[in-house]
C-alpha cells in the first residue's frame, strides 16, 4: 500500500488537468484533426501545401506554426497511450513496450522523490528486461539499484548482488556492441550505392572471421543475432546463395536450439532464405519459406509488405503468373486498407500493375468471366521518362523494358527505336559490366532490335552470344525487389522474340 500511496501522491501533485491526445479533438480543434488526418492520408506534401488548404495561404504564420506544435505534442502524449497488449504483437514486443515505459517511471520518480516506489517498479521491470535480454534497459536500472542499495540503504549484499550482475551484462553486451558495431558499419556502405566493391567483400569476410570464435564465448542472444547476420551478408555480399542458406539455417538452428527466437530473428533469416532460394531456383522451398514470413508478420505491416514484394517476384519466376494476378488483387486490397506504404514500395506495385497490364494484353492471364481489366493508366506509363539516377538503376530498366514491350506489341516501331536509344544513352552511363552483368547483356540484346529490322530470325542470330552470356550468369538478389529482376530477362526475352515479325520484308520507322 505504501508504494501505491507514494506513486498517487507523486502524480495528484504534478498531474495536468487537461492530458491532451488524439482522438480528444473538439470544436475548436477541428483544424487540428484535418491537419492529423491529411499527413495521414498522405494528402500533405509539404507544409505549404498544409498551410494553403487549411488557412488559404502559403505564409507560413504564426497560426500555422502554432497548430503543427501544438499537433507534435498531442502525437508525442498519444504514444504513452498506444495499447501494447494487441493479440498480434508478441510476448517479447509487448515485454518491450512495457520496460521502456516503465523504465521512464522509474526516471520521473527519482526525480520526483518516490525513492521507494521508483526502487520497487525498477526491481520489477529489471527481471521482464533480464528475461528478455533487454539490455539497454537493464543497465541504467541496475545502475539506479545499486547506488540506492548502496549509498542510501548500506545494504551491502544488495549492493553487491546488483554490482555483479552489472558487470557480468556490461561484458555480455560489450560482445553486442561488437557485432552491432560491425554490422552498421557494413550496412552503411549500401544505403546510397547497391554497388560491391572489392573493398566491401574484404570487409564482410574480415568481420565474420573476426566474430566466429567469439561465437562460443557467450551465449547473448542479441550478440548471436548480429553475428549471425553479418555471417549471411558475407555471403550475401559474395552472391554466393548456398553459401548464404547454410549460413541462415547455422542461424536459425542457434536460435531454436535455445529455445528462444524472436518473430523478428525468424523472419531476418528465413527472408534472406526466402530469396536466396529464388536464385537458385529452388521456388517449391522459396514459396514455403515465403508463406512462413507471411504469415509471421502482422498484414500491412513494413516486413509483410516486403514479403509480398518479394512474393510476387517469386510467383513471375516460377512462371505462375496467373496466380500472381490473384496475389496482386490481395496485397492492393490490404495497401488500401492500412493506407501507409512506403514511396519505394508504391514505385515498385505501380511496376507490377504495369506487367499485370501487359500480361493480360498477351493473353498470360486470364480475368474470370463478367470481370473489368483492373485500371491502368497506360498512356502515363508508357510517356513517362525514368529518372536516371545509379540508385535506382534496377527500377529504371524495369520501366525501359516494359515500354519497350507495350510498344513491340503494339507494332510502334516509332517508339521502339527511340527507346533503344534511350537505353543505350542510360546502358553507357550509369552500367558497368562488372557490376551488373545480366542487365549490360539484356540491354545489348534489346539494342540489336533495330539492327535486325524487326525480325525474330535475325534478332535471335545477332543476339545469340549475348543470350548466351546471360544465362551463364546466376541472377542478382538485392535488398529492395525493385532492384532485382522482377521478370527474369531470358522470360522478358521470349515475349520480345514473341512480338518481332516473321516476314523478312524491311520495316518502315
Amino acid at each position: 500500500m505504501d508504494y501505491l500511496k507514494e506513486i498517487i501522491s507523486i502524480v495528484d501533485k504534478n498531474k495536468s488537468k487537461q492530458i491532451e491526445i488524439v482522438g480528444q479533438d473538439s470544436i475548436k480543434d477541428r483544424k487540428l484533426h484535418q491537419l492529423y488526418e491529411g499527413i495521414l492520408m498522405s494528402e500533405y506534401k509539404s507544409d505549404s501545401q498544409a498551410c494553403r488548404k487549411l488557412y488559404g495561404t502559403n505564409d507560413l504564420d504564426k497560426g500555422y506554426r502554432n497548430l503543427k506544435s501544438r499537433l507534435e505534442k498531442r502525437v508525442l502524449n498519444t504514444l504513452f497511450f498506444i495499447d501494447v497488449n494487441l493479440a498480434s504483437y508478441s510476448d517479447p514486443r509487448k515485454a518491450y513496450f512495457q520496460c521502456y515505459k516503465n523504465m521512464a517511471a522509474v526516471k520521473f520518480l527519482v526525480v520526483k522523490g518516490g525513492k521507494k516506489s521508483s526502487i520497487k517498479l525498477a526491481e520489477k521491470t529489471l527481471k521482464k528486461a533480464l528475461q528478455y535480454e533487454f539490455y539497454d534497459v537493464a543497465i541504467p536500472l541496475l545502475k539506479d539499484l545499486r547506488q540506492y542499495y548502496g549509498t542510501l540503504r548500506g545494504d551491502q549484499k544488495k549492493m553487491r548482488k546488483y554490482n555483479d550482475l552489472l558487470q557480468q551484462i556490461m561484458e555480455a553486451s560489450s560482445y553486442e556492441e561488437k557485432a552491432r558495431g560491425m554490422y552498421d558499419m557494413l550496412a552503411s556502405q549500401f544505403v546510397r550505392s547497391k554497388t560491391i566493391k572489392p573493398f566491401h567483400i574484404r570487409m564482410a569476410r574480415e568481420f565474420s572471421e573476426e566474430l566466429e570464435p567469439d561465437l562460443d564465448k557467450t551465449n547473448f542472444r542479441n550478440f548471436h543475432f548480429y553475428a549471425h547476420l553479418i555471417l549471411v551478408l558475407r555471403y550475401e555480399i559474395e552472391n554466393d546463395p548456398p553459401q548464404t542458406i547454410i549460413a541462415c539455417d547455422r542461424a536459425l538452428s542457434y536460435f531454436n536450439k535455445i529455445g528462444f527466437i524472436t518473430q523478428n530473428q525468424t523472419f531476418t533469416f528465413l527472408f534472406k532464405r526466402f530469396t536466396s532460394h529464388i536464385q537458385l531456383k529452388n521456388y517449391e522451398t522459396a514459396g514455403k519459406d515465403a508463406q512462413t514470413c507471411l504469415e509471421l508478420v502482422e498484414e500491412g505491416t513494413w516486413n509483410w509488405i516486403l514479403a509480398s514484394q518479394f512474393y510476387m517476384v517469386l510467383l513471375f519466376h516460377s512462371g505462375r503468373i496467373q496466380e500472381s494476378f490473384e496475389f496482386y488483387k490481395k496485397v492492393k486490397s490490404v495497401i488500401k486498407k492500412k493506407r501507409i506504404i512506403s514511396e519505394e514500395a508504391k514505385q515498385f506495385w505501380n511496376l507490377i500493375e504495369a506487367y499485370i497490364d501487359y500480361f493480360i494484353r498477351v493473353g498470360e492471364i486470364v480475368l474470370p468471366a463478367q470481370k473489368r481489366k483492373p485500371r491502368f493508366d497506360f498512356d502515363t506509363f508508357i510517356k513517362g521518362v525514368p529518372t536516371f539516377k545509379k540508385d535506382k538503376r534496377g527500377m529504371n530498366i524495369s520501366v525501359i523494358v516494359l515500354q519497350l514491350l507495350f510498344n513491340l506489341q503494339q507494332k510502334k516501331y516509332d517508339e521502339v527505336i527511340m527507346r533503344t536509344e534511350a537505353l543505350e544513352s542510360y546502358s553507357s552511363r550509369y552500367l558497368r559490366q562488372n557490376d551488373t552483368f545480366r542487365s549490360n547483356c539484356f540491354i545489348r540484346m534489346l539494342l540489336e532490335i533495330p539492327a535486325a529490322n524487326f525480325n525474330r530470325t535475325n534478332l535471335e542470330r545477332r543476339a545469340e552470344k549475348l543470350y548466351e552470356k546471360l544465362i551463364s550468369k546466376p541472377l542478382e538478389i538485392a535488398e529492395q525487389p525493385q532492384e532485382v529482376e522482377i521478370v527474369p530477362y531470358e522470360v522478358l526475352w521470349e515475349f520480345v522474340l514473341s512480338s518481332m515479325n516473321t516476314s523478312t520484308k524491311k520495316i518502315k520507322s
